[in-house]
């Protein structure tokens, strides 16, 4: 994680549709997680580099990738 202006930013790599062009995404706040969810449509995947830049009030304590739970350390 890296703060900025902007909220925090985080970089992850994610196996996605070989076809995705960074549009079609959802993001939503649970409780206090983050959830990030792909579409899942292709038969042929990738892997992607994905930066988030994620500015949540209150805080949140997980940020849910395509399903997987990502613990964030709050300061």
């Amino acid at each position: 994680m890296i703060a900025n202006i902007s909220g925090e930013r985080y970089e992850f790599v994610s196996c996605m549709d070989d076809n995705f062009d960074g549009k079609n995404y959802l993001v939503e706040r649970k409780g206090d997680s983050i959830i990030v969810s792909f579409p899942n449509t292709a038969e042929i995947k990738s892997s992607f580099k994905l930066t988030l830049d994620i500015d949540a009030k209150p805080p949140y304590r997980s940020i849910i990738l395509d399903g997987r739970e990502i613990l964030i350390g709050q300061q």
